[in-house]
């Protein structure tokens, strides 16, 4: 077991053992909503900084498996503090599996009754998420029965040990990088094996596709994939189709990647995804730790004006990093996904992978340490919104700490333009 644990580069397995106990430990011992929410936020920021300190770093982890699923089992033994998405999931899965449109029958319908059903939150909006995530929760539920949610603890596990690993390895080797490796363990087993957040799937095929981005049929599968799980496939697809204009004279590879999206964004339309109740809720009314939004209506303009402004904002920004020719691929993905955050008026915990893995790939320290950042303050932000019950106008205040990393980043971004030096994050 020593040799398991600390030998030939096992750290990084020791790391997400440690963050799973600590994990089941703070969930069984606070109960109440405050006191839970403050030991998470601690334990989130105390924890990676000692098993940093404890343990050296080392690349290249590609056993230990066993470890991970153990985590994993400890992670799903707890029951998810704050959390009530998953009870969604089984029961859209469910539906699914009974021939029923998710998009069109609400969880407060009689279509189907089940025994968790009075714990699913918003029981009158019908699903708000895309095509592959409803086959993934049906597929769930025929695999595991009802023992779905730990199926998809150690799913989610594995995922994560394989991102862990393969982040390890071609990332870059910075000063800290243990440190930031624990963070990330810690980070995804507590939103994705512990929370259940099913997001993880479709930033792996992100990833996939980025790392592999040279073989574009394949990147665009893998973005197809993506989108499927989360929309965001669509900026990767914009990020590749900028390179390979670049790249290339001829338009064959750029047809590929628009042509999964297609695929992907008729298949949405035609089983219903835009017209549900969900999705319709979810990108015109939903508001929860906003950036730039906090400080609009801080300075008088209304929730539902500013909901409408920001997609534009983000487009022209999306378009123009996109189509940047100085710029690396993971150098796009983390100016979109800053800007995307930061627009958005939506923030919610386990967005932060989208920003904390590009992060890995910057050059410039504080670049590199304020996606970083960005991601924990998300997290940091989400536990104590939910485990408290501050007077909500402090919410606003804290939102915006919780996007302070974005303003050093345009103060340093100003700065190197002003004075003309070159800003060096290649």
């Amino acid at each position: 077991m020593r040799r398991l644990i600390f030998g030939q580069g096992h750290s990084l397995n020791f790391y997400c053992l440690l963050s799973s106990l600590l994990i089941l430990i703070v969930s069984t011992l606070f109960k109440e909503r405050f006191f839970a929410g403050l030991g998470l936020a601690l334990a989130c920021l105390i924890a990676p900084f000692l098993q940093g300190t404890i343990i050296r770093y080392r690349a290249g982890d590609k056993a230990g498996l066993g470890l991970i699923l153990l985590s994993a089992y400890l992670c799903s033994s707890s029951y998810p503090l704050f959390e009530n998405d998953h009870f969604r999931y089984l029961y859209e899965g469910k539906l699914l599996l009974a021939g029923v449109n998710p998009y069109k029958v609400a969880p407060a319908s009689s279509a189907l009754v089940t025994p968790l059903k009075h714990l699913i939150g918003y029981p009158h909006l019908a699903s708000p998420y895309p095509f592959l995530a409803l086959l993934y929760f049906s597929l769930l539920n025929m695999l595991f029965g009802p023992y779905a949610l730990i199926g998809m603890s150690l799913f989610h596990a594995g995922l994560s040990w394989w991102l862990v690993n393969k982040i390890s390895e071609d990332s870059l080797d910075f000063s800290g990088k243990g440190l930031a490796m624990a963070y990330l363990c810690y980070f995804l087993l507590k939103e994705y094996s512990y929370s259940l957040h099913f997001d993880i799937l479709g930033f792996c095929f992100f990833y996939w596709a980025i790392q592999n981005r040279e073989r574009v049929v394949r990147a665009g599968l893998a973005l197809f994939l993506c989108t499927g799980f989360k929309l965001f496939g669509v900026i990767g697809a914009l990020i590749l189709g900028g390179e390979q204009m670049r790249k290339n004279s001829t338009r064959g590879p750029l047809f590929f990647l628009v042509s999964f999206q297609v695929v992907a964004v008729f298949l949405l339309w035609i089983t219903g995804f835009f017209n549900s109740s969900g999705w319709i809720s979810f990108s015109g009314q939903w508001w929860f730790s906003s950036g730039l939004g906090s400080i609009a209506t801080l300075s008088g303009l209304e929730h539902q004006e500013y909901i409408k402004v920001w997609p534009f904002i983000f487009s022209i920004l999306l378009i123009g990093l996109s189509f940047q020719t100085k710029l690396s691929a993971w150098q796009k993905c983390y100016g979109v996904f800053m800007a995307l955050l930061f627009l958005s008026p939506v923030f919610n915990a386990w967005y932060g992978l989208w920003i904390f893995i590009p992060a890995f790939f910057m050059r410039n320290f504080y670049f590199r340490w304020c996606g970083l950042s960005y991601g924990i303050l998300g997290g940091l932000s989400y536990l104590h919104h939910i485990g408290s019950d501050i007077a909500s106008e402090w919410h606003q205040y804290l939102s915006i700490l919780t996007h302070f990393p974005v303003l050093i980043i345009l103060v340093l971004t100003w700065h190197h333009l002003k004075t003309n030096r070159r800003l060096k994050t290649s």
